[in-house]
């Protein structure tokens, strides 16, 4: 009867995901005091009870700005530019429809000028011919926070209950951490930001369209996450401590030292934080005939809860062996014990509504979640200034061992047991070791040129075990369950890039190509099936910018991206949320490519 469920399941299946609160859009334009279009305009979307900052953006060359899938709530918007007044929107509702803001007009900053202060301050938007970069401590609302939350507000960025992350409504992001893949995804990854405290981070660097410097992965962009280095003399350090609560309460805290005198420089940062959290889920599943008739309705409603510790550390010493040379090494890892509690409770009815019967299901995973890793740096700067030679050598682990639990009770419409009960266990192993190396080279040209070149290689192995076990009710003893699997993956990348920019007064130019040699292997263990792929591509990108002012810059550019699927999606795993639902990767999806 289960496999009969699932092969309707997989054929007819048509899902509809409620989220708690309708979304809403907000949208606008933004000209000057003649009517003329201005862009890189810092768009703030702030709460109106307490001003506390929702999301941000950054308005177009056509001086347009919106803001997608907001909650509804009173809001009010804050619009800044270099060179312009501060102007402020009155309080408006959302309320899960669109909004169209009337015409916002800036006016220009009064020139006299009564006395000179010097202040150093950055802004919290800043346009680059290649990237935007959000630089995280120029909001104060940011203190406090995760590393996810600050992310969730910056310009063209959404993550969904699952933690996926959305670049301007495409998904495939991948993230870097001080410019070096993650290699996680999905929940792995909305859990390793979740923890991070953002007083660690110093910017988040959004590309759309990264140079060829970077991989090509990631059909939607890059996003890096860089953290925070003191450069002051002797002895420092600091602590922070926070609570915030909402339904469930979340508290990240972290500790910070710095030593840095004459030609040794330690930092260290150690965090800890608590958070939990809940999603609700609602499903509606219409099962057909041939002639497009209903024949049954599952109607089901899905509770979860999650909670975690988490515990990280980070120390580095870097060391100068003379005015042009310095190495360094860098350790970190993190410990998070997580749980994660699923109540689902279904209702099937017939095609006349009539109440069939009755599933509920309670799902407990305990996932004591934990990585770490090694960085060697070397730097050397060459004779002509601004020239150097970079080197980094990196070696990452991540393992769980999530201990899960699924129990499924069907009854009839009087409430009363029918069948026999799905009971399923298993304690589910993962490994995940990477070992990455790159070399970098600049060199300044003449006329505001520069070229950069570099070679990369990676190798990513993991090893996922599912050894499920379900009750045998007529022997009354745990079995092994058909749906046990092992699949281990290998991917090597090497790759090599050249890349060049100049700047020619008011027109900026940046250009290059990038070459990846990609090896992988997939192994499905218990049933002796690989699935090897190999291929080679090329990579261009092109920039093209030019500044008509001091507030107005318009920018073009083009590159070729590669998607590769990411290990989770290749896993065939079933993953469960009752006996009728789950799901499971695909071993045999292939990489997608992308031009704009």
């Amino acid at each position: 009867m289960r496999k009969i469920f699932y092969t309707l399941f997989v054929l007819t299946l048509t899902t509809l995901s409620v989220s708690a609160q309708e979304a809403s859009k907000v949208s606008g334009a933004i000209k000057d005091g003649a009517g003329k279009a201005l862009s890189s305009v810092t768009v703030s979307l702030l709460k109106a009870k307490d001003s506390a900052l929702a999301k941000v953006a950054v308005s177009d060359k056509e001086g347009y700005y919106e803001f997608t899938k907001m909650p509804q709530g009173r809001y009010m918007i804050s619009y800044s530019s270099v060179g312009y007044d501060v102007k402020t929107s009155d309080v408006f509702e959302l309320n899960g429809s669109e909004i169209k803001m009337p015409a916002i007009v800036l006016t220009e900053a009064a020139k006299s000028l009564s006395g000179v202060t010097v202040q150093s301050r950055r802004q919290l938007i800043e346009t680059r011919i290649d990237r935007m970069v959000v630089n995280v401590d120029a909001s104060p609302t940011n203190a406090g926070n995760s590393a996810l939350e600050v992310l969730e507000k910056s310009p063209g960025v959404t993550v969904d209950r699952d933690g996926n992350i959305s670049l301007k409504g495409k998904q495939g992001v991948i993230v870097l951490m001080d410019g070096k893949p993650s290699y996680l995804s999905g929940a792995d990854l909305a859990n390793l930001l979740r923890n991070m405290p953002s007083s660690q981070l110093d910017q988040i660097e959004i590309m759309t369209q990264p140079s060829a410097k970077y991989d090509a992965s990631g059909n939607s962009g890059i996003i890096n996450f860089k953290m925070k280095k003191n450069t002051q003399m002797g002895m420092n350090g600091s602590v922070n401590v926070s609570y915030v609560q909402g339904r469930y309460p979340k508290s990240p805290n972290s500790f910070n030292y710095n030593y840095r005198n004459g030609n040794i420089n330690f930092f260290s940062n150690i965090n800890y934080s608590y958070w939990s959290g809940f999603s609700d889920l609602e499903l509606i599943r219409k099962f057909k005939d041939a002639s497009g008739m209903d024949t049954a309705i599952f109607s089901q409603e899905s509770n979860q809860r999650f909670s975690g510790n988490n515990i990280g550390a980070r120390f580095g010493l870097d060391y100068t062996v003379n005015t042009k040379t310095s190495v360094g090494i860098m350790l970190n890892g993190t410990y998070n014990p997580r749980t994660h509690r699923v109540h689902t409770l279904t209702t099937v009815t017939n095609e006349n509504g009539v109440i069939d019967f009755f599933n509920e299901a309670r799902n407990t995973s305990k996932d004591p979640w934990k990585n770490m890793g090694v960085n060697l740096n070397f730097r050397h700067k060459l004779n002509k200034p601004g020239s150097e030679i970079t080197a980094d050598l990196d070696h990452v682990r991540y393992s769980s061992r999530s201990n899960i639990t699924s129990s499924n009770f069907s009854f009839d419409a009087a409430m009363n047991p029918k069948g026999t009960p799905y009971l399923l266990t298993g304690l589910l192993p993962q490994d995940i070791s990477i070992y990455s190396g790159k070399v970098d080279y600049v060199l300044p040209l003449a006329k505001e040129a520069k070229f950069e070149a570099g070679l990369k290689s990676s190798l990513v192995s993991t090893d996922n075990n599912a050894p499920y076990q379900f009750f045998n009710a007529a022997t009354n003893q745990w079995e092994v369950d058909p749906l046990t699997d092992h699949f281990k993956y290998e991917e090597n990348i090497n790759a090599a890039y050249v890349n060049v920019s100049r700047q020619f007064k008011k027109w900026g130019v940046q250009t290059g190509l990038r070459f990846e040699h990609t090896h992988s292997e997939g192994n499905q263990v218990l049933k002796n099936q690989l699935y090897p792929r190999d291929y080679k591509q090329l990579f261009p990108t092109a920039y093209l910018s030019y500044a008509a002012d001091d507030n107005n810059k318009l920018a073009l550019s083009y590159g070729r991206r590669i998607e590769r699927p990411n290990y989770q999606d290749m896993n065939p795993f079933v993953r469960f949320l009752d006996q009728y639902t789950f799901q499971q990767g695909n071993p045999y999806l292939t990489p997608q490519f992308t031009n704009h």
